[in-house]
């Protein structure tokens, strides 16, 4: 439905743009302006009318109504999971191929038009300019996500080749002087590296020292779907990883990124944890069972019938491990799998990997920020820093959490915790849908960013806020420890210079309510304190409330806790009552 209505508001604005929309009832009186040659046919702008606007409005419909129509068709029939089954036997395979990729990309193209459209509330775009920027800004979505959603695929074994190797478990993993680059930039530089079966490594490092980068090295989407150059040689199950793409290792490499729900490729979780296996060839009851004892294991039986798109962030990252877990691996790889976890799920994880690495010869290789809790699992350690990698044992693994000295309580500033997917984010959404003078940084920041700079999204928002031109750049400014680049695409920027963005575009208006989601997730200690300390400043000028499942960041911010136990336990109007929300 929404794709179908972004199809007629394109063709209104493109109706507008291009030789005006003229008619008896006149809106507007825009200038024409013909171009210089070799476009001198082409005209852009004119006088747009009530009727110039409502032919290109019925112009649209027939094509918009297809669009509704097969929209309805997609959601009675999982083609999906059709395609997946003809692509392993029948002819035609990379046309398969091709569209099952295509069909699987559409529901990511319909949430990315949710998505933008609710960011641009966020940030009070409006107007036909903001129409035009949430078009662009779509546009983008649409592609990264269509191509976030290939390379899971191609993760999970579609389209693999029949001669693929098997993978060899007496030799995991096997790195001799191993160099990344990308687009000419040293990421990681010599590393040497052997990972024995049963074994477990524990890659650490600050954010943006190549963590995620080696490990996807390792699943083959840096060299094969990343645009990375490799030197040295990287064997994985002594297949070379080099040579030897994703979709063929599938079936003994499980990989979980760091944000699993952009890498779901079926839309009931049942699905998704048979998906892989049902590529690679394996027996689908043997696979279900396994996926329901994992699930009950991990303690998320209760998600089977659910929709990923509903997925909490933690519940994502615990299907998304039980996804893995079911092909069975050789290699087993984790994008920081603890950091959006609650305390009962972090233990379960945990207790899951102590059991692999006890009873199993699948080789772990785990990516963390917060490394304590993997001390005593931790076989091999990699610690990178500058493009350097250095090796070690467990000695490497940081033994003790942050010292935190708690802070005296702060009734302007809130602490929103509970289990993961009891409903904290859905919360923060409606109170700032309910309360004027708020404003929102989503549980990914990133979300909130819709151009193409730093200095864009700054200059964006002075305008739309009615602020002083350089007002939020300013902000920014004062909240990063470190300067931050305006030029840099915002994509570009880490996880927690992403955040400190999200938050200058949000307080530069002085709400008088501000409302973070999980705003430590996936950030090193050194930022985790920055973002600690502006949230801790911001509350002296406003309200302040935090959703955080992360108990080591609250006494460090001195936040009142409001406990949510269960799904809809707390409400709106208890946060009110708390004086949470005034």
């Amino acid at each position: 439905m929404w794709g179908a209505a972004l199809f007629v508001l394109v063709r209104v604005i493109y109706r507008a743009l291009f030789n005006g929309a003229g008619g008896a009832t006149l809106l507007w009186e825009i200038p024409a302006v013909r171009l210089p040659a070799p476009l001198s046919t082409v005209t852009l702008f004119g006088p747009v009318s009530v009727e110039g606007l409502w032919g290109a409005v019925l112009s649209a419909l027939p094509l918009a109504g297809i669009l509704v129509v097969w929209g309805m068709v997609l959601a009675m029939v999982d083609f999906r999971r059709i395609l997946r089954t003809l692509q392993r036997v029948g002819p035609g395979r990379a046309t398969l191929h091709a569209l099952g990729i295509l069909l699987a990309t559409f529901p990511s193209i319909v949430f990315s038009v949710t998505s933008v459209r609710r960011s641009a509330a966020l940030r009070d775009v409006r107007g036909i300019q903001g129409a035009a920027l949430v078009v662009s800004a779509i546009v983008t979505r649409s592609i990264e996500m269509a191509l976030a959603t290939g390379a899971a695929m191609e993760s999970r074994g579609y389209g693999h080749s029949t001669d693929r190797a098997t993978g060899m478990c007496e030799f995991p993993v096997e790195a001799r002087d191993l160099s990344l680059h990308h687009t000419g930039k040293l990421i990681i530089g010599d590393l040497n590296l052997s990972c024995a079966p049963g074994s477990v490594t524990v890659i650490t490092g600050d954010t943006g020292s190549g963590k995620t980068t080696l490990l996807r090295a390792l699943a083959g989407q840096f060299q094969h779907l990343d645009g990375g150059a490799q030197t040295g040689s990287l064997f994985v199950g002594a297949v070379d990883r080099l040579a030897t793409p994703p979709r063929d290792t599938a079936h003994f490499v499980g990989f979980v990124p760091q944000d699993p729900r952009t890498a779901f490729i079926a839309e009931y979780v049942n699905d998704e944890l048979t998906a892989a296996a049902e590529l690679c060839g394996h027996d689908l009851d043997a696979a279900e069972y396994r996926a329901r004892t994992i699930m009950t294991e991990l303690g998320i039986a209760a998600l089977w019938d659910r929709t990923t798109a509903s997925l909490s962030a933690g519940e994502a990252t615990l299907v998304a491990v039980a996804a893995a877990l079911v092909i069975q691996p050789t290699v087993l790889i984790l994008d920081e799998p603890l950091a959006d976890l609650d305390t009962a799920s972090r233990t379960s994880v945990l207790a899951a990997l102590t059991r692999i690495a006890e009873r199993t010869r699948i080789a772990v290789v785990v990516s963390e920020h917060r490394t304590e809790s993997l001390h005593t699992l931790a076989t091999t350690v990699v610690r990178l820093a500058g493009g350097a990698a250095t090796v070690g044992g467990a000695e490497l693994v940081a033994v003790a959490p942050d010292d935190v000295t708690p802070l005296p309580q702060n009734p302007s500033l809130v602490a929103l915790c509970g289990p993961n997917g009891v409903g904290k984010t859905t919360l923060l959404a409606r109170a700032n849908d309910d309360e004027r003078g708020s404003a929102l940084v989503p549980e990914r920041a990133a979300d909130l960013l819709l151009t193409s700079s730093v200095q864009a999204e700054c200059s964006l928002n002075d305008r739309v806020r009615q602020l002083e031109r350089g007002t939020t750049l300013g902000i920014l400014d004062a909240l990063a420890p470190e300067s931050i680049n305006p030029a840099l695409h915002p994509h570009d920027l880490s996880t927690g210079q992403q955040l400190l963005l999200a938050l200058a575009i949000q307080v530069a208006h002085n709400p008088h309510h501000l409302l973070v989601d999980e705003p430590t997730r996936g950030l090193d200690a050194a930022t985790r304190n920055r973002v600690a300390q502006v949230v801790r400043d911001q509350a002296t000028h406003r309200r302040v409330t935090v959703a955080t499942h992360d108990m080591q960041f609250v006494p460090h911010i001195g936040a009142t806790v409001v406990s949510m136990p269960g799904r809809d336990s707390v409400t709106v109007a208890d946060l009110h009552a708390t004086g949470a929300l005034g």
